[in-house]
């Protein structure tokens, strides 16, 4: 998957531009994951730091107690059955 260029949520300049720079969902999904990781994957479960990613891009799984979680473990879209990239409007 390409690097995308982030925006900050200052930086949306109408509702119609963010729809736009989240015109599907594994772009959504990285994004979440580049704000709310940052590059620092830790298992939610037990605090490990060793991790994969599943090459579906959106699921890791904890190398220690094995455990499956995605970016959006213990925020409010986790239990979400709405696409992420409609919950984007939540973020901004």
């Amino acid at each position: 998957m390409p690097q995308l260029n982030y925006k900050q949520p200052e930086d949306f300049n109408s509702l119609i531009e963010l729809l736009d720079f989240f015109k599907d969902e594994p772009v959504a999904i990285e994004y979440l994951q580049s704000r709310r990781l940052e590059g620092r994957v830790r298992c939610p479960h037990c605090g490990h730091n060793k991790v994969y990613k599943f090459s579906d891009e959106k699921r890791f799984k904890c190398s220690s107690c094995r455990e499956q979680f995605t970016a959006k473990v213990e925020t409010i879209f986790e239990d979400s059955k709405i696409l992420f990239r409609y919950n984007t409007r939540r973020m901004v």
